[in-house]
């Protein structure tokens, strides 16, 4: 019998009865993994949110794909953040990436700590006309993990529009360099102070996520939801 100790986020859930739910986490240590829970007590239902900070017990045998989650306590929780829609759909979205980009057991300590690093720049979401800056710098980030995209834009005129048909290069050149800069030299408390007034949000966001689905095969389910609310502005609570 295997028992192990996690510090984790939840990624996302698949109830299989009024009592049970398959829980995904993404350790520190060990990448994405995937357990049972038992809800014993109501309590237990807030810590399923997504990007949830738990430490937990998984339980099982050697090789066993689904393990036993135990004794989850929680380590932090963005309650007011995921208590307006569009802070939810930041949640959801951030979550939905890292399960789409990483592998089952697969460590990423790098992502793991740039999801700590950007959640707590944005606080409980006091300032959601931050969200989309932060949205930005945690995909730029991921992307660059990834090797999708360099720190430096490449030399060429930017484009003034882009289609799903631009090549890689083209997509780079659209990214707009004074953002793309502080991103990559700046913390992110300090980058979301500069972010607001280096504009051009749009046609960098679109860059960014015609990236992503070139480097996912598939368009993030979450990205359009969340577009359409950063579109829609910050008067929605």
């Amino acid at each position: 019998m295997i028992h192990e100790q996690h510090l984790a986020y939840v990624l996302g859930t698949t109830t299989l009865s009024t009592s049970r739910t398959i829980v995904r986490l993404f350790t520190r240590y060990a990448g994405k993994r995937q357990a049972v829970m038992r809800r014993r007590e109501k309590r237990t239902q807030a810590y399923l949110a997504p990007l949830t900070l738990i430490t937990c017990h998984l339980r099982g045998r050697e090789h066993q794909e689904l393990m036993t989650l135990e004794e989850p306590e929680l380590e932090c929780h963005r309650f007011e953040l995921s208590a307006r829609y569009t802070g939810l759909a930041l949640l959801q979205h951030w979550a939905h990436l890292v399960d789409l980009s990483h592998g089952d057991g697969m460590p990423d300590e790098q992502v793991f700590r740039l999801l700590g690093h950007v959640l707590d720049g944005l606080g409980q979401g006091e300032r959601p006309e931050l969200f989309q800056p932060a949205n930005l710098y945690l995909e730029t980030w991921m992307l660059h993990f990834a090797g999708v995209l360099p720190r430096a834009v490449p030399r060429g005129p930017k484009p003034e529009s882009i289609s799903k048909h631009a090549d890689e290069q083209t997509l780079h050149r659209s990214l707009n360099p004074d953002l793309l800069r502080a991103v990559f030299q700046h913390p992110v408390e300090t980058y979301l102070v500069l972010a607001l007034d280096l504009g051009d949000f749009g046609q960098t966001q679109r860059a960014l996520g015609m990236l992503w689905t070139r480097f996912l095969g598939r368009e993030p389910k979450t990205r359009k939801l969340l577009e359409q609310q950063f579109e829609a502005g910050w008067s929605a609570p």
